[in-house]
């Protein structure tokens, strides 16, 4: 992929999301991208948003399905059962699942260069993407994941 502040069109983008995806679900969370997925709203979903600076600016959003995200902060934190794990280290994983998957893909686009994440935001539920994001979705053992990246024009 060449190395761009913005990339030429959206399918660059979906490639890079998909690259940084599998590559840090695999790696860090001992997870497995499964197949891209239509977007469907049936499952309960956690969420953690922030904004990044540089070149290219704008927010970065991940959501997981509640059994996704247990699974994977039970790989992520080496717990034997995703059963004791409190709401509280769920979401923090999350976030730093958000972080990860963000700078990963702010690699693929610009490597080398700096950029400046804020603190994810939680939340509960799925936040709505703008008209104008990038977007992907993922199939993963136990649920869904879905991306969103909005560029600051």
């Amino acid at each position: 992929m060449p190395d761009q502040a913005v990339l030429a069109n959206e399918q660059q983008w979906q490639e890079v999301l998909l690259r940084a995806t599998e590559e840090v679900m695999e790696t860090m969370f001992f997870s497995t991208v499964t197949s891209e997925e239509e977007a469907s709203a049936d499952r309960e979903m956690r969420s953690a948003q922030l904004r990044f600076k540089g070149d290219p600016s704008g927010i970065f959003n991940v959501s997981v399905s509640l059994g996704s995200a247990k699974q994977i902060a039970a790989n992520f934190m080496g717990a034997d059962e995703p059963a004791g794990l409190s709401e509280t280290e769920i979401g923090d994983v999350v976030g730093e699942m958000a972080n990860m998957l963000c700078g990963s893909v702010l690699s693929g686009v610009r490597s080398g260069a700096h950029f400046d994440l804020s603190h994810p935001e939680l939340r509960a539920g799925e936040s709505e993407p703008p008209a104008d994001a990038i977007r992907a979705s993922f199939e993963l053992e136990d649920g869904t994941l879905r991306c969103w990246l909005a560029i600051n024009p």
